[in-house]
Formats: structure tokens, sequence, C-alpha cells
């Protein structure tokens, strides 16, 4: 084995050990439980399929015009409405905990380590990046 394959192994490992640190996370298993929650509570999944529905009629009204103030006010009232229904609710402040979360580790490897996570988890492609 060449001691490129080597690193490339030593990284592999790492990355797994990780991300199984952060699936340890209390943050996570809340996130989880939050996102299990959300899949299977039928009154929240209506909601936001309402709520997508919505702001994709008010996309295609504003490019052919615009909004009226009545509809824009619906729309803001529909997703103040949704986004305090209890569980999509809880599966917000799941998600901002979890990010919150993961911003830190990423200052912190990035400080102690000179390694940007953030950087490494972008998509390689063939152009620009």
């Amino acid at each position: 084995m060449t001691d490129t394959m080597l690193e490339a192994e030593s990284y592999v490992q790492a990355s797994r050990s990780l991300a199984k640190a952060i699936a340890a996370t209390g943050n996570y298993a809340i996130f989880e439980k939050a996102r299990d929650r959300l899949s299977t509570d039928a009154e929240a999944r209506k909601m936001l399929d309402e709520l997508e529905a919505a702001e994709q009629k008010a996309q295609l009204s504003a490019s052919w015009g615009g909004l009226s103030d009545r509809e824009s006010k619906k729309l803001e009232r529909m997703r103040e409405e949704t986004f305090r229904q209890p569980t999509i609710l809880a599966f917000l402040e799941a998600q901002k905990s979890l990010i919150a979360e993961l911003q830190e580790l990423n200052r912190y490897m990035t400080e102690k380590l000179g390694i940007v996570l953030a950087d490494m988890t972008k998509p390689q492609t063939g152009c620009c990046g």
C-alpha cells in the first residue's frame, strides 16, 4: 500500500470516528427524534405541504407582476401559523441547535487543527471549485 493510500485510509477512519462522535451528541439525538416526529405527524406534514404550495404559487404570481398586499399578508400568516405548530417548531429548534454545535466544531477544527470542515464537505467540481 502506498503512503497516499495509507493517508487516505487514515482520513476515512478519522471521518468515521468524527461522524460517530457527532451522532452520539445530545443535540443530534434530539434532532433525530424531532425529524422522526415530523415525518410521522400528518398534521405537520399537511401544513408544510400547504405552505410549500402557497409559496410556489406566490413565486409564480410574483413573476407575473407581483403579489397583492392581501396575498402577501395571507402567506405571512400561513408561515407564522405553520412555524408555531409544536412538531414543526420542535424540529426547527432542534435543527438550529445542531447547526450551532456543528458550526462550533468547525470553528474548533479550524482553530486547533487548521482544517476547515465546511470546505472539506463541499462537492468537488470540474470547474471553479
